[in-house]
């Protein structure tokens, strides 16, 4: 069942269609709501950042530190972690987080510890970070085989494709080395005269190629 929320009164009266019912729609509005962003070189969460955590905004007044220890090489997420003074932490945990459809957020199994993003690093340095938006951010990356086809090319070319929002594979091959050219067998000399030689045998089969593949999350195009 879906309800329709009414809009409060512009004039509040009762509290039941003024002032509660706006205090309803705003946080049924603010669910789930996330937009931050992570400076990768100082692993900070920038100044600014907003998200709703349980049922409360919680706003990023100053670049915040990232606790823990960022993986060598590898995933990781960022989580928010409430503590019993109001305030906020934040902190690198591996540990993949489930989506909660009621908080509308990604969330750590059975704790109030919201992941903010999902951090790839290397050299223990962040090198991408993607905000964990919706329940298809944390999806099991699909293997390198299957899918439907967008575009192929055997030629040399220039092109651009729309891609709508999801996982897509590409795969590169190069082109086989070409077969060998036969030789000529040699010729014998006898009497004045020059007998041709033999055909040569033919040239070996081709046998090399370089190919390459894999996957990527493409966020869509405006």
């Amino acid at each position: 069942m879906i309800s329709i929320l009414q809009r409060p009164d512009q004039a509040p009266g009762s509290s039941t269609t003024g002032y509660m019912l706006q205090n309803t729609n705003m946080c049924m509005g603010d669910t789930g709501m996330i937009n931050v962003t992570l400076d990768k070189a100082n692993g900070k969460l920038v100044q600014g950042s907003v998200f709703e955590l349980n049922g409360h905004l919680a706003r990023v007044v100053e670049d915040t530190m990232v606790g823990g220890v960022i993986p060598r090489e590898g995933r990781t997420y960022i989580y928010a972690v409430p503590d019993v003074n109001n305030t906020v932490g934040l902190v690198y945990n591996a540990t993949a987080p489930e989506w909660n459809p009621t908080k509308g957020g990604w969330y750590g199994v059975n704790t109030n510890n919201r992941a903010l993003m999902v951090v790839f690093s290397s050299n223990q340095q962040a090198v991408l970070a993607h905000t964990l938006i919706n329940e298809l951010d944390v999806a099991t990356v699909p293997p390198n085989a299957g899918g439907v086809l967008v575009e192929a090319f055997n030629v040399r070319t220039h092109t651009s494709v729309h891609l709508d929002v999801g996982w897509y594979r590409y795969a590169m091959a190069s082109g086989a080395t070409g077969n060998g050219q036969g030789g000529f067998g040699g010729g014998t000399v006898g009497g004045g005269a020059i007998s041709p030689g033999g055909a040569g045998g033919g040239g070996g089969v081709a046998n090399i190629r370089n190919t390459i593949g894999g996957v990527f999350f493409h966020e869509g195009e405006a």
